[in-house]
């Protein structure tokens, strides 16, 4: 079984196989509308009730905690991609570029369950 698993892994590969439709990878649009592209993250919302720099967004799409300005800049976001019938939820945390070298870039990406 082991043998047959790495025989179609390699003949995907050389073959030039496209991934699987259900594929998804970190770095998308938040629940905010928030991006995280080129290493910047763009929060979704602005927060001018508070005049602050951080965005706290919650809706049927998800949670989001995001900072494009400020100290620290980033977002987490717990929120889910449906690739037709299949729903993956993940939790997701983006440092931008402008942070300290340890905080930059996709921090975690973590799938935490399909129904």
């Amino acid at each position: 079984m082991k043998r047959v698993a790495v025989a179609l892994a390699a003949a995907l590969m050389i073959g030039g196989a496209a991934a699987p439709a259900f594929a998804f990878a970190p770095g998308g649009t938040g629940p905010s509308g928030s991006t995280f592209a080129g290493g910047q993250v763009t929060c979704g919302h602005t927060n001018t009730f508070l005049d602050s720099p951080i965005v706290v967004y919650n809706d049927g799409r998800g949670a989001e905690v995001c900072s494009d300005s400020g100290p620290v800049q980033g977002r987490v976001m717990v929120t889910a991609y449906s690739p037709g019938f299949l729903v993956i939820s993940f939790i997701e945390v983006d440092g931008d570029a402008d942070n300290p070298a340890p905080l930059q870039g996709v921090l975690l990406f973590l799938p935490v369950g399909t129904p």
